[in-house]
């Protein structure tokens, strides 16, 4: 398993217990996927521009140097930001053959449009600009606008109340048009948690990949 943080730059920054805490849930060999620039990295953070590569390249790794590795069942795992990345490598690397999506961005334009003007300004460096500057940017980043293109098993978690990720714009609405398309299941919850659930989504998760 691939898994893609959440945050940017050094927000978010990956220690060994995040990964750790991966492995154990799901009983696989998780590698983490860091952003580049943060905590003195080399490059710069481009929220789902030439960053992606970065993804690729981990599989690569996976499918050519670590023999340890079952490359024909790879499951990629985004959380936050990482959900954006996550579509985004499921779209480019057919590789990958199943993914889960907790509290992620599926739709950028609206995340823009409901975000604080300090996280406005973090997107507006990442990528170059606004929406209305940048359309293609955005739109490439959103999964809504290409979800028929995802054909492979989707988990997607998300709490109603999660005021970082709207659950309409960014859940139900990526979920409405997979539905129909692919193998998707969605878990929802009544709180306003952003991000993994301790008590919940370890059981979940261990499930849905022991079944899919």
């Amino acid at each position: 398993m691939i898994f893609c943080r959440g945050g940017n730059s050094n927000l978010g920054y990956l220690d060994k217990i995040d990964t750790a805490v991966r492995c154990v849930v799901s009983n696989r060999i998780v590698i983490g996927c860091e952003h580049r620039g943060g905590n003195g990295t080399e490059g710069t953070d481009q929220y789902g521009g030439d960053d992606l590569n970065d993804v690729i390249r981990l599989i690569d790794f996976c499918d050519t140097m670590f023999e340890f590795a079952d490359i024909s069942d790879l499951c990629v795992e985004g959380e936050s930001r990482g959900g954006l990345m996550t579509y985004m490598t499921a779209r480019r690397d057919k590789r990958v053959k199943k993914i889960i999506v907790c509290s992620g961005i599926s739709d950028l334009f609206a995340a823009f449009n409901e975000s604080e003007d300090k996280m406005k300004e973090v997107l507006v460096r990442c990528i170059g600009g606004t929406p209305e500057e940048m359309p293609e940017e955005y739109e490439k980043r959103s999964a809504v606008c290409w979800a028929d293109e995802i054909k492979i098993p989707i988990l997607i978690i998300h709490s109603k109340g999660d005021k970082q990720a709207n659950f309409e714009t960014q859940a139900q609405a990526i979920y409405d048009k997979l539905k129909d398309n692919t193998d998707c299941t969605f878990i929802t919850y009544e709180d306003d948690m952003h991000g993994f659930h301790e008590d919940k989504d370890p059981a979940v998760i261990r499930e849905w990949l022991e079944t899919h």
